[in-house]
């Protein structure tokens, strides 16, 4: 554990009364000062810690709406996913920070989180309005086994099954536009990237990237008919720790399941949550437009489009709107 994590367990297990700074120092192995110039920082965070001369601190209440590994943590009820988590107050993306733990040999499960993303990227090469402090920037990477890159698009509806789900919670009535748009009200409240390396004909590994519109309050000009954020269907504040935990844990419900067979589940899942079965659509496919009904997904998660009584197989590679 690092000094911080060393601190917050020490008040979190004695939450309500002074625990002397000795027995933190002595635990971290840092100097008094060390462990007051941390305190320091962890009330910046947001965290209500008071301090006695003579007695130690005391944490008044639990952090809310802190998302730092450790506050992760100690509410996380997952077995793989999690384990451990990476944070950032300010990146690029999580999808690139998530790329150079790949390299370096993370583990399975491995999550990452920032506060704020200059070059947050969406799916099709689209950027993610990513602010500070109010949202959900996250990165999770798998490692699945023996699943073909054909069907890597169910890992992808994973995550947008696991966010409809999340947000079902706060009584968000959310629907999936395919393949991963998360739409409230005909708006966008998040979406899933999914990025992955192959090997042979199967999938290496995945990154797979979340975004969430949380407490935002207000969207840029260019969003604003286009975006919505939970906070204006809850109409108060989220604790965003309490939104990443919830999602890790339904995510991995939803990954175990497939390597036992669960493929069918997880089609039933999207199918029923879907936004787009039933709808008129518009598929730019690049070099050509496919303007038709869409009837359903195939098993492995390709859009069928009927045209001209013709069904036609659309790919992630494709953009979709309705009509």
């Amino acid at each position: 554990m690092n000094i911080d994590d060393v601190i917050l367990q020490h008040l979190y297990d004695n939450i309500g009364n002074f625990v002397p700074g000795v027995e933190i120092c002595r635990e971290a192995e840092v100097s008094r000062i060390a462990i007051w110039n941390r305190i320091k920082g962890l009330r910046k965070m947001g965290f209500n810690i008071e301090s006695k001369k003579g007695v130690g601190y005391k944490l008044v209440e639990k952090g809310k709406n802190i998302i730092i590994p450790f506050e992760i943590r100690n509410r996380l009820f997952t077995d793989v996913i999690g384990k451990r988590i990476e944070h950032y107050r300010f990146t690029s993306s999580t999808m690139d920070e998530a790329e150079n733990l790949i390299k370096a040999g993370c583990p399975q499960g491995t999550v990452v989180i920032a506060d704020e993303q200059y070059r947050g990227r969406g799916r099709r090469g689209k950027e993610w309005f990513s602010p500070q402090g109010n949202n959900i920037y996250l990165s999770v990477i798998l490692f699945p086994e023996y699943l073909s890159m054909e069907c890597g698009i169910l890992i992808m509806f994973m995550g947008s099954i696991a966010i409809v789900k999340t947000l079902s919670d706060y009584g968000i009535d959310a629907k999936i536009k395919w393949p991963n748009d998360c739409m409230v009200d005909g708006k966008k409240m998040g979406g899933v990237l999914m990025e992955t390396t192959s090997e042979g004909e199967f999938i290496k590994n995945i990154v797979l990237g979340f975004g969430i519109n949380i407490n935002q309050d207000e969207f840029p000009h260019s969003l604003k008919d286009i975006g919505i954020s939970a906070v204006a269907k809850v109409k108060h504040k989220i604790d965003r720790v309490d939104i990443i935990t919830r999602l890790l844990y339904y995510l991995e419900e939803l990954y175990l399941s497939l390597g036992k067979g669960g493929r069918e589940k997880i089609l039933d899942l999207w199918k029923g949550y879907s936004d787009t079965i039933g709808r008129k659509v518009v598929v730019d496919a690049g070099n050509r437009v496919i303007e038709g009904e869409a009837k359903d997904i195939d098993e492995c998660g390709f859009l069928l489009v009927e045209t001209n009584r013709v069904l036609k197989k659309i790919t992630c590679r494709e953009s979709l709107r309705y009509i």
